[in-house]
């Protein structure tokens, strides 16, 4: 399965700030103030006190990037296992969080800078985006999404309709499938495993945030010098703060 269309851009954490949006609730949390009744799961109270133990009173969004909980293909077996574990509590805590109803419809928008440019060379462009949730295939091969699955990707597009106000396709699928969806044509994406796989398998995908010069120059038309100016004026939203005390107590 491809797309005639060449352009994908990953939503999570390339114009949607998951990371920021979960930093924030950890740190309301963290606080001992609950956020819409997470306080009450088994699963939260334990990421917290496995992060308190690891000596940790505070989170910045950079803590639940893919970048940051990427163990590298080199590293050796034992140094993987305590990666492993200590990466544990942050990669559960972001799965508990983001698996709660609503919660892809109120992500920030980053780098919309990025999307418009693209968007005026790649009008049709795609977003290509994974799931919170399990899912599997059908006898005729169709991907079915548990209930998770469906209601993120139903606020996924509902958060590109209203949020971005754009009409552009979403496709919902694993990540291991993405891939297969692009063909030949290029995403950019923030998961180092999606980018190495593409590598891999012969197809293009730009890692976010390090390769996006490269998406300018190559895929926008941009000049080196106009890619760097660009870059140099953007004003990289991953900094921004969102206050969501407003919803704790």
């Amino acid at each position: 399965m491809s797309y005639k269309n060449l352009a994908f851009f990953d939503l999570d954490g390339v114009v949607a700030n998951l990371a920021l949006w979960v930093s924030e609730t950890v740190n309301v949390l963290l606080r001992g103030q609950d956020y819409r009744g997470l306080s009450d799961s088994k699963t939260i109270r334990k990421c917290l006190r496995d992060l308190r133990k690891l000596g940790v009173t505070s989170t910045t969004p950079s803590d639940f990037s893919w970048s940051s909980l990427h163990i590298p293909e080199s590293a050796s077996d034992e140094e993987k296992k305590a990666l492993k574990k200590r990466f544990r509590p942050y990669r559960s805590i972001v799965y508990k969080i983001a698996g709660q109803k609503g919660f892809f419809k109120e992500l920030p928008v980053m780098n919309r800078w990025l999307l418009d440019v693209a968007l005026s060379k790649h009008p049709h462009l795609c977003f290509l985006t994974s799931p919170i949730g399990n899912h599997h295939f059908s006898e005729d091969g169709s991907l079915v999404l548990d209930e998770k699955g469906q209601r993120c990707a139903e606020e996924k597009r509902w958060w590109v309709k209203n949020v971005l106000g754009l009409d552009n396709e979403v496709i919902v699928v694993p990540r291991e499938m993405k891939a297969e969806i692009v063909g030949q044509g290029w995403l950019i994406d923030d998961h180092p495993k999606t980018w190495r796989e593409f590598n891999a398998a012969g197809k293009k995908c730009y890692l976010f945030p390090d390769q996006t010069q490269d998406v300018l120059i190559r895929e926008c038309g941009y000049t080196e010098a106009e890619a760097y100016a660009v870059l140099a004026n953007s004003h990289p939203s991953s900094q921004e703060s969102t206050d969501i005390s407003q919803f704790a107590r």
